[in-house]
């Protein structure tokens, strides 16, 4: 038996494409001879996602398109107005939050169909030149009297998605005790984790897609905990020292099909967010005691506090840190409180045209609306 981490040989048949450390990684096989060369992983160098199909090429299957499936009957509950039926009146004079916001962080943003890191504070962006994963690592931005010249007013600018190129998402199952509760099971032992692709995922300010093939698009505010520097193995007393930033999370779900796959359920095009800045760790005093709430066209549907969760911030650093070797710039959500719509009777499924909006107390506020998938 080979012992573990010997070298091996690889057979490969000409033709097919590889990959080794140079300046130009794609190369033909035929082209080189490999006697004495390093392989690496053959996987696009930007933030691709590794999915199977039943043919080469081929990322979206079945090719048939399954038919929406109404999982929720037409008719709302009569004691009170449904959200429903709010979202007239909000458009027409109510006052309700459609801009997201925070006091300072780090965002993203579009300039010349480039996309470019600034500072946000006091409602002005700076632009910094730094990568994403560089800025994670600093409390405030460097001192750049240019750039302070060049600050742009935020409600000006087109906020791109906040995360760094190959960053993994990590979300949390079931991470309060009252949302395992209204979805009728117990809290896992363990945290209980699945993944998120980059494509699922939206800006702030950014519509969110209800898919063409289900009408059971539900909503779902978190703490987004973004790691800032390398950790492996560490322990709960040190985890916080590895956290970089935190932000918003709307952990947008495919409700029917979730049931049939978690990973399907919570990857639909555009159906979640992030955002809208990455607040340094050091301006969030208490991340175990933060007020989580949500709001659809202006009313409140979720409620907590990150201090009701089963694993807090740092015993979820140490765990995932335990599993892997977090990089700078992946994202932590820590999971939901009670109040989506799923839970409720009848359940309450997002609609052209809402709003929803994602609070967390001294980290900001993330809001999206919502458009019917072409």
């Amino acid at each position: 038996m080979r012992p573990v981490g010997a070298r091996c040989s690889a057979r490969i048949w000409p033709g097919g494409w590889m990959c080794w450390p140079s300046p130009s990684c794609w190369c033909p096989v035929r082209r080189r001879h490999l006697a004495g060369s390093t392989l690496v992983s053959p996987i696009v160098r930007r933030p691709a996602d590794v999915s199977c199909s039943r043919r080469s090429g081929c990322r979206r299957w079945p090719r048939r398109r399954p038919p929406a499936r109404r999982c929720c009957p037409p008719q709302r509950s009569t004691g009170e107005a449904s959200v429903r039926e709010e979202r007239g009146c909000m458009s027409n004079g109510l006052e309700m939050t459609t801009e997201s916001s925070a006091e300072a962080g780090w965002v993203c943003f579009m300039d010349a169909g480039a996309q470019r890191v600034g500072w946000l504070e006091a409602g002005s962006v700076r632009p910094v030149a730094l990568e994403l994963a560089a800025a994670l690592a600093l409390a405030t931005p460097p001192d750049d009297a240019r750039a302070a010249r060049a600050a742009r007013p935020l409600e000006t600018l087109t906020l791109a998605l906040p995360l760094v190129p190959g960053a993994r998402v990590f979300c949390i199952q079931r991470n309060y005790q009252a949302h395992a509760q209204e979805l009728g099971g117990e809290a896992p032992a363990q945290p209980a984790i699945f993944l998120r692709a980059r494509q699922s995922l939206v800006a702030a300010n950014a519509t969110l897609l209800r898919p063409r093939v289900s009408e059971c698009h539900d909503y779902e505010g978190e703490l987004a905990v973004v790691i800032g520097r390398p950790a492996r193995h560490v322990t709960r007393e040190q985890a916080l020292h590895y956290v970089g930033a935190y932000s918003c999370f709307n952990d947008g779900s495919i409700r029917d099909w979730q049931r049939q796959s978690i990973t399907a359920g919570k990857n639909f095009e555009a159906s979640g967010a992030l955002g809208p800045a990455l607040v340094p760790a050091s301006r969030v005093s208490h991340p175990n005691a933060l007020e989580v709430r949500t709001h659809l066209n202006g009313r409140e549907v979720q409620s907590g506090s990150t201090r009701q969760m089963i694993h807090d911030v740092a015993a979820l650093v140490a765990y995932l840190s335990d599993m892997t070797c977090l990089q700078p710039g992946d994202v932590i959500a820590t999971g939901t409180p009670e109040g989506v719509g799923w839970a409720r009777q009848p359940p309450l499924w997002l609609q052209p045209g809402d709003v929803v909006s994602v609070e967390v107390e001294q980290v900001g506020r993330l809001v999206n609306r919502v458009t019917q998938e072409p």
